[in-house]
This record gives C-alpha cells, structure tokens and sequence, in this order.
C-alpha cells in the first residue's frame, strides 16, 4: 500500500471512530445518559416532540409522509377491521424504533394508524428529512435495511402460518 493509499485509510479510519462516538450528558431527574453519535446526528435532521396518550401520529389511508423515531414511551400500531373499527395489531416500547418509513420510502398511502399509548417523546421527520438523514448517516440506513428486513421475515412467517393452517384445515 502506497503512502498516499495508507494515509486516507488511517484518515478515513479516525472519521469512522469519530462517527461513533458517544455523548455523555444528564437528563430532567439527574440520571447520566449516553448519546450516541447517530443520536446526534438525528437530531439536526428531525424535531424532538412530545405526544399525550390517545393521540394519533399516523391514520392508515392518509397520504402524508412524516417519520418517527419513538424516544420514550409507547405506540400502539391500529388496523382497521371489515367494520371499519381500528384494531390494536402491536404495541411497540422500544426505544429508537422508527415507524412512518414505508410510506415515505413507497409513496404510498398509510397502511395502519400509529396512536400514543402512553405518553411519549418522538422524533419527528418530514419525509424529505428523513431521505437527506439516511442519505447522511450510513448507521441510520443499516438500522432501517435491519427493520425493514424484520418486518419482511415476520411477515413471511406470518405468510407461511396461514398456508400451513389452510392446508390442515383442507386435510381434515
């Protein structure tokens, strides 16, 4: 390897190592947390806000194209039934899950509702925000490809579920 070749690894090498790097800072009740270094980044591109229960931050058919990352708190994700009623499909509690990506990523129509189970604190993207944020931060579009990539085997499993239940049942 040439100098030249050797000198931007090394340099390429210590920008890697400071794109991970994590921020050490204090919250509202005085607890020490960490920040990682996407954390960081995510907030120059999205707006940190807090939602009440019962709220709806997403309505399946709606065409907007708004992303969230949850922070803190709980969403239920909603499924209107053949009565047209909103059904509770999932919860979801973990920290840094992003919901609205589809959408935004498809340019389609909401497929389920996202309503505030409990009270919460939500990144939020505007669609063309969130595209230049995954454009920017090589971490955010892995962390996306992982979920995305689990939404499909669940769905898959699901798939495989109901073929395997209806060929019982068309066996007995």
């Amino acid at each position: 390897m040439s100098q030249a070749n050797a000198k931007i690894v090394a340099q390429d090498s210590a920008d890697v190592q400071d794109h991970v790097v994590d921020k050490i800072t204090t919250n509202a009740s005085g607890k020490q947390v960490v920040i990682s270094k996407v954390a960081q980044l995510l907030f120059q591109y999205g707006k940190k806000k807090p939602f009440n229960k019962g709220e709806f931050i997403i309505r399946e058919g709606h065409n907007d194209k708004t992303v969230y990352i949850l922070l803190s708190g709980e969403v239920e994700i909603l499924k209107k039934d053949q009565n047209d009623k909103d059904q509770v499909v999932t919860k979801i509690s973990e920290a840094g899950t992003i919901v609205g990506e589809m959408s935004t990523f498809l340019d389609e129509p909401r497929t389920t509702s996202v309503r505030i189970s409990e009270d919460s604190m939500i990144l939020v993207f505007t669609g063309q925000s969130f595209i230049t944020a995954v454009v920017n931060i090589p971490e955010l579009s892995m962390r996306i490809l992982k979920s995305l990539s689990n939404k499909l085997k669940s769905t898959n499993e699901r798939v495989i579920q109901n073929t395997v239940c209806a060929a019982c049942s068309k066996n007995l």
